[in-house]
């Protein structure tokens, strides 16, 4: 068998390496999406490409333990970036930093603020429901509250089209069910989150729900 292959410029590969972090971390390969953020950091590149990867690499040390110095990244950034919808995601992210180390109040007065704001798109507005629905189950214990915040956040990400997220919501709302001790609701929705995990090849939530 013969396969064809081309040179790739060294902006080609930069674009590729580009998105790949972004995959990398809706996987949650938090840690091999770092490092090859830092890679990227080290080389020439717009303001706004800089800003997303040091946005992403705040997430990834948030995502990977190191919740503080994550969140310490992020607002740094706030103040120093203009773009009204990436100080929304960057308090997202903020939020969830809160949300991980146990500060429900603050997290849940972050995405409020977030959700009171007609600049937020629908990403963010499902990143805060999400949170939002944690915080109902660990903090209140207010499962109907639980459910109601995952359903707005699966239709927020099924609206672009975000199906890892979806996947996730499944899950949760899955959880939650198996929680009021509807077992049967709970398997459906199980089963519904591993379809879409396995279509879309999300290795991690699938080892999860078998």
């Amino acid at each position: 068998m013969k396969y064809l292959s081309f040179p790739l410029r060294s902006e080609d590969i930069t674009e590729i390496k580009f998105e790949i972090v972004f995959v990398l971390y809706n996987l949650s390969e938090f840690v091999n999406s770092e490092i090859l953020i830092n890679e990227l950091l080290d080389q020439e590149l717009d303001v706004n490409k800089k800003d997303d990867l040091l946005i992403l690499k705040g997430s990834c040390l948030i995502g990977s333990g190191n919740i503080e110095a994550g969140k310490n990244l992020l607002n740094q950034l706030i103040n120093k970036i203009n773009d009204k919808l990436k100080q929304l995601k960057l308090l997202a992210e903020v939020a969830n930093a809160e949300y991980e180390l146990n500060n429900y109040s603050e997290a849940s007065q972050l995405c409020i603020k977030i959700i009171n704001d007609n600049m937020a798109d629908e990403i963010v507005l499902g990143k805060c429901y999400s949170l939002l629905g944690m915080i109902s189950i660990f903090k209140e214990n207010n499962l109907g509250n639980a459910l109601n915040n995952f359903e707005l956040a699966e239709d927020y990400y099924k609206n672009k089209g975000f199906y890892f997220k979806v996947a996730q919501m499944e899950k949760n709302i899955g959880n939650v069910y198996n929680m009021k001790g509807e077992h049967n609701r709970a398997e459906d929705y199980w089963n519904k989150s591993l379809d879409i995990s396995s279509s879309i090849g999300n290795l991690d939530l699938e080892a999860k729900l078998l």
